[in-house]
């Protein structure tokens, strides 16, 4: 498929300013009403808890913070993605696909490290309303990551059909933006959960 006939098409001399697109205008709609979603969710959730004197409520083990760690790879993704679209801004599409398929691979390992840490879990989701927001949040942001690196593999693919290169590169970037909200949105969780829990 040619620059031409791609329907992000829209090329521009390496290093130029770039003009936003439909998909980029699009992608930041859909991020406004997550995000809305996500400070709903997490109001509920800190609602909850200021109003127990003892959190989690009796019966629940205090988690620990490794999970905390996962978040190294949501952040490893999105500074992978911003090296192939700087690289992509300044003509150099060689890193484009080292680049895209080691973000898509490193948010793959994300989400199934953080599906275990529910996969795993001692409570199920209806058991008080902890469980339900701890589920709910944490849910919330495995699909996050997991759209993330949906993004990430269709862009692997344009890659290697020549869609997505030097002079072409609009759908890495809405791609790399989405990634960002997907990184701040795993920190908020991530801190909501179990640095909140300390608390």
């Amino acid at each position: 498929m040619s620059v031409a006939s791609s329907r992000w098409a829209t090329p521009v001399t390496p290093g130029a300013a770039r003009v936003r697109t439909v998909g980029w205008w699009g992608m930041m709609l859909g991020i406004v009403a997550m995000v809305k979603f996500h400070i709903t969710v997490g109001a509920a959730y800190l609602y909850v808890r200021w109003g127990h004197t003892e959190w989690p409520p009796a019966g629940f083990e205090r988690p620990g913070l490794t999970p905390l760690l996962i978040l190294v790879l949501p952040i490893a993704a999105l500074a992978l993605l911003s090296w192939a679209r700087a690289g992509a801004r300044e003509g150099s599409a060689g890193r484009l696909l080292p680049a895209v398929t080691g973000a898509a691979a490193i948010g793959l390992v994300a989400v199934v490290l953080r599906s275990l840490t529910y996969v795993n879990a001692p409570f199920g989701w209806d058991e008080h309303a902890y469980a339900s927001l701890f589920w709910l949040l944490g849910g919330y942001e495995i699909i996050i990551l997991t759209v993330g690196v949906l993004f990430a593999a269709v862009v692997v693919v344009q890659v290697l059909l020549g869609v997505v290169n030097d002079r072409d590169y609009d759908v890495l970037e809405v791609t790399t933006v989405y990634w960002w909200f997907a990184v701040i949105t795993s920190a908020i969780s991530l801190t909501t959960l179990y640095l909140g829990a300390l608390l």
